[in-house]
């Protein structure tokens, strides 16, 4: 009996080793992956490889204008621990320029429990990603990210910012039933492409802590792939990034801005405004105006706006004056005097010669013989009353504004004072039609919307323009403009790569200009400079104008 009861027991013991045996192989060969990457989630900390999860924003060979690896300083506020908090505290104040309450603020909630890994700073240098190293701070690291906005980031007002959303912004995903993102666009392409860019799924670059939240010694950081689907898309456009950055350095960080157009389809190749801003936000403004895009917003053409004048006088068949005599002033028939810029007077001027030496007079008494129902259709005629850019949307906005049965109006009109403002895109733009022979163009800046292998999803063509002038009035504006760099105002250009066709204009209330095409003989590019604080159009602007052709020439190789 006492045999059989052991007996027994030993076939339960048996089975039931047996039991747990197949229960730890099922673990093991059923279930362990699975359990491996629960076990290893739960003792990871980690942050996302991309600064941003959006798709990029493309230059016009696809090249990314969006995305830079940079070291970057990183917190991860579930490690911040120790006695050399204050310590720390105080290396990354001096290092970030942040207040101390500041920094504390976005490591801990109010409660004092940890916040989610975060980036302190982006682009630091190696100087400063070894000095963060060599400090080994508990839960502070200096770690390669790919960050959303390069450390010289160019295009920034074209390419807009990201942030994150605000209320309105929040219900706006939520009404749609969709997940609020951690960031959208503010403005730019970012902004106007939001719901094209969202959605990119980023791998994540992860360290193992043990069951305290303590790092684990000799344990390398890895990245963890995300497996989410990517929903998002990439927006290609008609930008070129070398053509950008040798705008943005002909600049200089003068208050201005400075666009660059095909002058056959009205591509924009560059479009620079400045003072830059920093996208990543960590740097503050150079001045109260930096998030102003300058190459979309208005100002007065000053005497580049007498192009139209020369265009409606010439189309119209309007007998131009090849004998006028410019005393230095012009008095109208109310009795008021207008002042020529060159106090002594030009004297003897014919259409050219007005061109060439910008005369008030000159353009003052031809608006008069015009009429400003006239200039009005003319101004329309080149696309000077709205601003329209291909993948743009912008809000509508005055440009002229006259009463063009008074004489006094059209004088103003006639030397690009009161009653009309232009951008630097809708100066280029008329500077192109008369470089290609008298054709309208509408500016692009958005060529695709492509998907991250390539497959374009919709395109934004190119829109064929009307014939605005004849030819024969293209040529003779153009012969016009060409004199005016080698003998006018705009001489100081003269020597010029591939030679130059251009217009000065000296506002008397805000601004100076320089507008042109390049290469004379041939323009492939339409240009307007525009300089807010500048002194004449033939010098700030000019010499910016000359430097980006220049520069253009060579990467070209036009120099030849």
């Amino acid at each position: 009996m006492k045999n059989k009861r052991i007996f027994i027991c030993s076939m339960v013991f048996t089975f039931a080793l047996f039991t747990v045996m197949g229960q730890l192989a099922n673990l093991q060969l059923a279930q362990g992956d699975v359990l491996t990457s629960r076990a290893q989630a739960q003792h990871m900390k980690w942050i996302s490889l991309y600064g941003e999860e959006r798709g990029d924003i493309l230059d016009c060979y696809g090249r990314s204008l969006t995305g830079e690896q940079q070291p970057s300083l990183v917190i991860f506020p579930s490690l911040w621990e120790g006695e050399n908090q204050g310590l720390a505290l105080s290396f990354l104040s001096q290092l970030t320029a942040l207040d101390k309450e500041e920094i504390l603020g976005k490591i801990q909630y109010k409660s004092g429990a940890p916040k989610e890994p975060f980036v302190l700073k982006t682009g630091l240098s190696q100087a400063e990603a070894e000095s963060v190293i060599k400090h080994n701070f508990p839960g502070v690291f200096a770690l390669s990210l790919i960050n959303r906005y390069q450390k010289n980031a160019i295009a920034a007002h074209i390419i807009g910012f990201v942030g994150e959303p605000n209320e309105t912004e929040e219900n706006a995903f939520l009404d749609r039933g969709d997940a609020v993102p951690k960031s959208v666009g503010k403005a730019g392409i970012e902004k106007i492409y939001d719901d094209v860019l969202q959605g990119r799924p980023s791998p994540r670059l992860a360290i193992t802590v043990d069951d305290k939240g303590r790092r684990l010694a000799g344990i390398n950081w890895q990245i963890v792939p995300n497996k989410a689907k990517d929903e998002s898309a990439n927006v290609r456009l008609t930008i070129n990034q070398d053509y950008q950055q040798i705008v943005e350095k002909a600049l200089g960080g003068q208050d201005g801005a400075a666009v660059v157009l095909d002058v056959e389809n009205g591509d924009i190749l560059a479009a620079a405004s400045s003072p830059k801003y920093d996208p990543n936000m960590e740097d503050p403004p150079l001045s109260n105006n930096a998030y102003v895009n300058k190459a979309f917003s208005y100002y007065p053409p000053a005497s580049v706006f007498k192009l139209v004048l020369a265009t409606a006088a010439l189309e119209e068949g309007i007998e131009t004056p090849t004998d006028f005599i410019c005393p230095g002033y012009y008095d109208m028939a109310d009795g008021r005097r207008v002042k020529c810029w060159y106090e002594e007077g030009h004297g003897k001027e014919d259409l050219q010669a007005a061109i060439m030496n910008s005369c008030n007079p000159y353009f003052v008494h031809l608006g008069s013989l015009i009429g400003g129902e006239k200039i009005k259709e003319y101004a329309t005629r080149f696309g000077l009353t709205g601003q329209e850019i291909i993948g743009y949307p912008l809000a509508d906005e005055t440009t002229l504004d006259f009463n063009s049965l008074v004489a006094g109006d059209v004088a103003n009109v006639s030397i690009g004072e009161n009653g009309v403002r232009l951008s630097p895109v809708l100066v280029a733009q008329m500077m192109a039609a008369i470089a290609n022979g008298g054709r309208g163009i509408t500016p692009r800046i958005v060529q695709s919307i492509e998907e991250a292998d390539g497959m374009v999803l919709q395109t934004f063509p190119s829109r064929e323009g009307n014939q605005i002038m004849s030819p024969e009035t293209a040529k003779t504006l153009q012969t016009a403009l060409i004199a005016t760099v080698q003998q006018g105002t705009g001489k100081r250009i003269s020597g010029v790569a591939g030679g130059a066709g251009g217009k000065t204009g000296t506002s008397q209330y805000q601004g100076v200009w320089f507008a042109g095409f390049s290469p004379a003989a041939s323009p492939k590019w339409a240009i307007a400079v525009y300089i807010s604080h500048g002194s004449a159009g033939g010098k700030e602007p000019a010499l910016v104008y000359a430097q980006i052709v220049n520069g253009l020439s060579q990467l070209e190789g036009l120099n030849s």
